[in-house]
Formats: C-alpha cells, structure tokens, sequence
C-alpha cells in the first residue's frame, strides 16, 4: 500500500481494494475506461537474526533473505455505478527458505455497487480487520494480543461486504465450512487443536471524526462467532474495540485495540490489547513503538512483547526499515519454546 494512504481509510474492503491500487502500474485501460486492467507489487531485501522468521534452534546465525509480493488488479463497469471487480495478491520467499513457494494473501471476485458498497467472494480479511488493523501498522511483527490470526486472518472461502455511509465504514463476512484452519493451543489440558470450521460470520463498524474536537479521530467496534466442528473447546467468540488518532505515516498516530476471546466449552476467557504510537516526518524518516499483552486468566501471559521501528522513506517506492520485537516478561503458557527470544531484520522495500 501506498506509504501516504490515511489508515482509516483502509480498513473497509472497499477502500482497501482502491487504496492498494493508488500506485499501481495500469497494463490495460479502454478507451472509455470501462475497463482497466493493473499490477502492482513489492520487492524486499533484508537482513534478519536467528529468530525473526520463526526458527527454533539458536544456530546464531544472521541471515540475508529476499522476498516479493505480486498482485493483479481489475474492473468492468457493467452498469451506472456498478462495476465487477477482481483482486490478487500472492507472496514469495527466497527459494532457499521456502523453495520459492508462492502464497495467496488475497484472491476474490465480486461487484462494486458505489454508494451500496463493494460485495466479494474469495480469500480475504473478515470484517474483525475494521478493529485489528487500527494496530496491524509494523512490518512482520505486532497486532498479536488478539485470537483474529488464529483461523488466518486472511481467510479462504468468504463472502465479504464493505460499504461507507458518511463517516461509517460497515464491514461484514460470511465463512464457509473449511477444515484445517489453523491450531489452536488448549491452554487447560495442554494440547493443540486443528480447528475446522462449519461455518462462521463477523461484523464491524468503523466511525471517522473530520471536524470538531475529535477530529482526525476513529473508532470501530467488531464481534465474529465461529462454530467448530466436534471440537472439544467449543464455538468461538470474539470481541474487539479500537481507537486511533491521526493517520499513519502522517504526523503523530496512535492506536489502541482491545480482544476478548472466549471458547463456549472452557471455563476462561483471553483478554489481549495491542497499543502503537509513532510519528511519520516530512522529511521521510518515522517511528513507531508498541506494545501488546494476551492474558489467560487475567494473570497470566500468552503474548507479552514490545516492538520498534524505524523508517525512512527515500520516495513513494523505496523505503528502508528496521524492526524489533522483545519479549516483556514472563510466558505462563508457550507453544512454542518457553524462552522469548529477541527479534530483528533491516530491510529494503522497493514498492510498485
């Protein structure tokens, strides 16, 4: 996405599928303009510790890996102020981390109805994003203190709907049955679970302040429920609350976002908030600090961890970044190796 792009206008699918496109190469475009046509992408360099791309031993080790991002854009009017629409993007590692294996971030089709909003089909964020993505600001790391990751985030098989009405920004999806998920870690018994879903759905709503004393103020609120197929923890559930000033890369933003989680068939709930704060100069350079914590049972730590980065934006296609995460505290319940370990990459970023 485009460095200068105001976050609050990104966390509605209809925004998010123009606001990727504000940079993007036009390939094709008719001459009435009915149809275009565009790609767009990302190239990545950097150097990364022993820890920051999930490793589990400490071999030491400080690696430099490549990465690359590819996306496709595309629209059809079809009648006054509707338009079909299609969106992609995929990721690929180095070859020799990820034998060059391409991922999907995002894969849909659907109908732009203007002012009724955008309708899609495909592999997408749910409408939780509206929430989580007040914080979801840093490179690799942060927005963790939350339970949206659990299934994907960027979920396989929904039906996904955005509109804006004045300030609001409404979202909304649908998940189909889908087996395999995601893991998640039963924290009573000490064991993971598979989660396949039957079916599932999440709402949001997003409010924008543009005058008065609140201006350049947001705030949205957002609840998914998940039913899960012969799972012994249950159904899931959850609550999330944000808050955000200013827009990032943009002078001062801050952001705040609160999660309750609950599973029917436990007898707890986890409760997580994420909060950033940062500063973007003209001059190109920025910042951002963070800080996240995901509890079990109020006293005890899942996720705990602070996050730093700087930046520096040499135009609007280049950008250098460095990027920590540092365990804070104690884990109570790890799934993976008990002991945090510090994490770190500078990267270059060449966006198109």
């Amino acid at each position: 996405m485009g460095y200068k792009m105001k976050l609050s206008k990104l966390l509605g699918l209809a925004f998010m599928f123009w606001a990727v496109n504000a940079q993007a190469l036009v390939v094709y475009e008719s001459q009435d303009k009915a149809s275009t046509m565009s790609i767009f992408g990302r190239l990545e360099a950097g150097v990364y510790n022993q820890f920051a791309k999930e490793q589990e031993k400490d071999n030491g080790k400080v690696t430099i890996e490549g990465g690359a991002r590819l996306g496709l854009s595309g629209s059809y009017s079809v009648a006054t102020n509707v338009k079909a629409i299609a969106f992609a993007e995929w990721e690929v590692a180095s070859q020799t981390k990820e034998d060059g294996k391409f991922d999907t971030r995002y894969a849909f089709v659907g109908m732009d109805f203007s002012h009724f909003g955008v309708l899609v089909v495909g592999q997408g964020d749910t409408a939780q994003y509206i929430t989580v993505g007040f914080v979801d600001v840093f490179e690799n790391f942060g927005a963790e203190a939350t339970d949206y990751w659990t299934l994907g985030g960027r979920q396989e098989g929904q039906l996904m709907y955005s509109a804006s009405v004045g300030n609001y920004t409404l979202t909304a999806s649908f998940q189909a049955p889908n087996d395999n998920m995601g893991t998640y870690y039963d924290h009573d018994v000490g064991l993971k679970h598979e989660l396949n879903v039957d079916y599932g759905f999440a709402v949001g709503i997003n409010y924008n302040w543009t005058e008065g004393f609140l201006k350049d103020t947001a705030i949205a609120l957002s609840f998914a429920d998940y039913e899960l197929i012969d799972d012994p923890i249950g159904d899931k559930h959850e609550f999330n609350a944000a808050l955000s000033y200013g827009y990032l890369n943009e002078g001062l933003y801050t952001a705040l976002n609160y999660s309750r989680i609950s599973y029917r068939h436990e007898d707890h709930h986890l409760t997580g908030f994420d909060f950033v704060g940062g500063y973007g100069f003209d001059c190109g350079f920025g910042f951002m600090l963070g800080y996240g914590h995901l509890g079990y049972k109020f006293d005890r730590s899942i996720e705990s961890y602070a996050l730093a980065q700087l930046s520096y934006n040499f135009n609007d296609y280049l950008r250098l970044v460095a990027e920590s995460k540092i365990g804070v505290g104690d884990i109570d319940y790890p799934v993976k190796p008990t002991h945090q370990h510090d994490k770190y990459f500078v990267s270059l970023l060449y966006s198109f």
